[in-house]
């Protein structure tokens, strides 16, 4: 920061160039360096940034329902100063350049619940579940279900125009006044209908299903089932990332074992 005491060509006030000017109140002028930065032209920076993109997508629309946003906030052992930072700090490790493994989740824990099949149209969308008698023990109606469907890969070449997302999240919530579940026999919540919403599921070859049921259980205590991602597209993908991701880690692991001949060394500084 400069001040100019002697102005022989009037008070400056603003920009010119790299440097602003400010009148102070004694009459003289402040002059500030605007700070610049460029952009990293690197592979690296490129894919950090749509890591992060893909994470905070993800967070932001886990945290944009209610009820998963209140387990969330309850976690007192998951970093972060609210739930939407403690859902990207669970998950970003599972956010890699433009693509959610499906190792993420939309809860961190719960009562187990498999996702067994989905179904949808333009209109509307279906999603059966086997609920084993662990979760019946507690189960109580009234209950919301809870569904984040998440589309990647978009097909190149389509008929029509509407334009797609690379990663496309949607939030589906809806409140059953009864679930009439049974122990390990399929069930298939039937969700409302809602017209062109599911349109666009069709063009994209990636399709996995996150699922949560929240209600109060018996004692009138909160709780919430947990599924494994459901693959109704994709699974293949899924396959051959966990495969490459595997063979990468034992290759570190066999690096790890190696082993250097002792030697001597000494440094100054």
């Amino acid at each position: 920061m400069a001040k100019v005491t002697h102005q022989h060509l009037g008070k400056l006030h603003g920009k010119l160039n790299q440097d602003i000017f400010r009148l102070t109140p004694k009459g003289g002028t402040t002059v500030y360096r605007i700070k610049t930065w460029t952009k990293p032209d690197t592979t690296d920076f490129e894919e950090n940034n749509d890591r992060f993109s893909i994470g905070n997508t993800f967070a932001c629309s886990v945290n944009d329902m209610v009820n998963l946003k209140r387990i969330w906030k309850s976690f007192r052992n998951i970093k972060g100063v609210n739930a939407r930072n403690k859902i990207f700090n669970f998950n970003y490790a599972f956010c890699k350049n433009n693509y959610i493994t499906n190792s993420a989740n939309i809860v961190p824990n719960g009562l187990d619940c498999r996702i067994v099949g989905f179904s949808h149209n333009n209109d509307n969308i279906g999603i059966e579940i086997l609920p084993p008698n662990s979760l019946l023990n507690v189960y109580k109606n009234p209950v919301v279900a809870n569904c984040l469907i998440y589309a990647s890969l978009p097909e190149a070449k389509r008929k029509g125009s509407m334009p797609l997302k690379d990663n496309a999240f949607t939030i589906v919530e809806q409140h059953f006044d009864e679930l009439t579940l049974k122990a390990d026999q399929p069930y298939i919540i039937k969700f409302l209908e809602d017209v062109g919403k599911y349109k666009h599921l069709k063009y994209y070859n990636l399709i996995r299903i996150y699922f949560s049921l929240v209600f109060s259980d018996i004692n009138g205590k909160l709780e919430w089932t947990f599924s494994k991602p459901f693959a109704f597209k994709g699974a293949d993908i899924d396959e051959e990332y966990n495969k490459v991701s595997h063979d990468n880690a034992l290759k570190s692991r066999e690096l790890a074992k190696i082993t250097t001949k002792s030697y001597y060394r000494i440094k100054q500084r």
